[in-house]
């Protein structure tokens, strides 16, 4: 008894447009890492708990200060907040936004909001 792919071939729609890249299109240098901070990127400071200690290593940070009971505290910059207010919902409080004081205001409206939602 055979198992596997028999047979294959083009099943979809086919594209009736060229892939060739825009000639103003410019490479993009990939080696490196893809986000890298602006000074006049918003600069966001995360209080995170151990289990969460890894956001450190795995975003460029400004500073890192080890807290008591192995907490973090963590200085970055960011482009857009829109993920920051993600990874605090998503992270519950594990992960606590604590500047700037207005994205903490939006955190938590919005927390309050899907709070609601439930209770509806």
């Amino acid at each position: 008894m055979r198992t596997g792919i028999s047979k294959a071939g083009v099943t979809g729609p086919r594209l009736d447009v060229d892939g060739t890249p825009p000639e103003q299109a410019e490479p993009l240098d990939l080696t490196g890492d893809i986000y890298v901070p602006a000074p006049d990127h918003p600069r966001v400071v995360l209080h995170v708990e151990p289990t969460e200690a890894w956001i450190a290593d795995y975003y460029p940070t400004e500073s890192v200060v080890d807290l008591p009971e192995g907490r973090r505290q963590i200085a970055l910059r960011v482009a857009d907040p829109t993920w920051v207010r993600r990874l605090a919902w998503r992270h519950g409080g594990r992960v606590v936004v604590v500047q700037p004081v207005e994205l903490v205001s939006t955190i938590e409206r919005g927390a309050t909001e899907a709070l609601a939602a439930y209770e509806a």
